[in-house]
């Protein structure tokens, strides 16, 4: 397939936070954090204090950039936002990346880099 490949998400998106979804059974869970010390994708802790990376590689499927990130946001469910960014949101333009954690395999997250942030 020749997917490019990461170690995490600050080499794929150039930028140390965004927004990355997950699919949990059908309903989408969304967490919002600052991602520059996780390799692999960022999960919230199971004390929900902090995220942390489980070392997957990261593959990349798709990209392309969307017009409107709040709009998406405000259709999903926030498990972890410490900032309080979501409301913020509305208006931005990001880049979204769709991931795998394996070569061949099925997307597992979607990760939204929104423009102006770092």
């Amino acid at each position: 397939m020749n997917n490019l490949c990461f170690d995490n998400l600050h080499d794929l998106t150039g930028q140390e936070s965004g927004v990355v979804v997950y699919d949990n059974n059908g309903r989408d869970e969304i967490i919002i954090c600052n991602w520059t010390a996780c390799d692999g994708l960022p999960r919230v802790d199971p004390l929900g204090i902090c995220v942390m990376g489980l070392g997957e590689a990261l593959y990349l499927v798709g990209q392309r950039p969307i017009d409107d990130l709040g709009s998406l946001v405000d259709t999903k469910d926030v498990i972890y936002d410490r900032n309080n960014d979501a409301p913020g949101l509305n208006g931005t333009r990001a880049h979204l990346f769709h991931i795998a954690t394996s070569e061949d395999g099925d997307i597992v997250a979607t990760v939204y880099a929104p423009e102006g942030w770092h």
